[in-house]
């Protein structure tokens, strides 16, 4: 059975995109959190909770292991994440979110064959005052994203440095709507649904609430959207970073690994669909998973796909393909695939 997680942050997040801070840099952002921000914050109250670490090695387990004393079920899988505003949906597109809905699939299509991307509409906030969300006036929109520029200091002289120049700029986004988590459980008997968690999420572990929703995720949407139907012809739009698990070489290598990936979700490509998607358009970056502070070693770092990455697909049942994601970590959201037919 599918339910969700709802996060609402009190006030904005400093989600950088990839890079290291140094004096006289300007990191850029990304739209959302990433799948394992998200999770890994509930993985931490359940580790609270329990009071010690799982026994196991491998983190995608321990993560799960801790996410079901948090939320009292045993989690199949996570899809995500998305933002919801104004009863739309929204996902991570390039540097900015587009509507996931027929028109907003076609509009981002048609702006990534023309050069465009999304963040170029995000709404730029040059001043900010800090109030709790609910009192916070924002611009119209389901992002807004502004620059805080700070001074680098020297961590024993508490002073500025200025060698190599002081300033650096890092991004903020704040949220119109709420950032929402699908996840698949065996079970919701001993589910609390008048629980609220509070977390804390991104560069600087700013403060969320988070709660449990019935039957308020996007996979309940999808089933609306496909009135009944199993499959069909469908564009699947890439809702999270794809990390790859095989080294990519080349164009031919990326195209086999993805049909293979859609062959086990049943699913095929299609050459064109309605004349709307001519070409697949994708964007590899390198990516790095982050820290394991369990096995206190790094992360290796791999290749990515960005989300918004859209693929024409002949499905048979759009629930396998959006159950089993594609890549590595899809079962903790990475490689979220978002079938939607047209």
């Amino acid at each position: 059975m599918w339910r969700s997680l709802k996060f609402r942050p009190i006030g904005p997040l400093a989600l950088r995109g990839p890079g290291e801070i140094s004096t006289g840099f300007h990191l850029g952002h990304i739209p959302l959190p990433l799948p394992s921000t998200l999770i890994g914050s509930i993985s931490a109250v359940g580790w609270h909770l329990s009071g010690r670490t799982p026994s196991t090695s491998n983190k995608i387990e321990r993560i799960l292991i801790n996410v079901k004393k948090a939320l009292n079920c045993k989690v199949k899988c996570i899809r995500g994440p998305y933002l919801r505003y104004g009863g739309e949906w929204h996902i991570w597109a390039g540097s900015g979110v587009v509507n996931l809905n027929p028109d907003g699939i076609r509009e981002w299509i048609n702006r990534q064959n023309k050069g465009e991307r999304p963040g170029k509409r995000a709404k730029e906030i040059e001043k900010y005052d800090h109030y709790p969300k609910e009192l916070s006036i924002k611009e119209d929109g389901p992002i807004a994203v502004y620059n805080r520029t700070s001074a680098s200091l020297d961590r024993k002289r508490k002073v500025v440095k200025f060698e190599g120049g002081a300033l650096f700029t890092v991004p903020y986004v704040d949220f119109n709507g709420e950032i929402i988590l699908d996840f698949n459980c065996d079970s919701d008997e001993e589910m609390n649904y008048d629980r609220e968690f509070v977390v804390r999420l991104g560069g600087e572990s700013r403060i969320s609430r988070v709660s449990i929703e019935k039957g308020g995720g996007l996979y309940n949407k999808l089933e609306e959207i496909w009135r009944d139907r199993d499959g069909g012809e469908c564009i699947a739009v890439l809702a999270s970073l794809m990390l790859l698990e095989d080294k990519i070489s080349e164009v031919g290598d990326l195209i086999k690994l993805l049909e293979k990936e859609f062959n086990g979700s049943s699913a095929s490509f299609k050459d064109e669909i309605y004349s709307v998607h001519p070409r697949v358009r994708v964007e590899v970056i390198n990516f790095y998973p982050g820290y394991d502070e369990v096995m206190n070693k790094k992360e290796k770092m791999i290749k990515a796909i960005l989300p918004g990455a859209a693929f024409p697909l002949e499905v048979r049942d759009w629930r396998k393909v959006y159950s089993n994601g594609i890549g590595k970590f899809r079962e903790i959201g990475y490689g979220t695939v978002v079938p939607i037919p047209f």
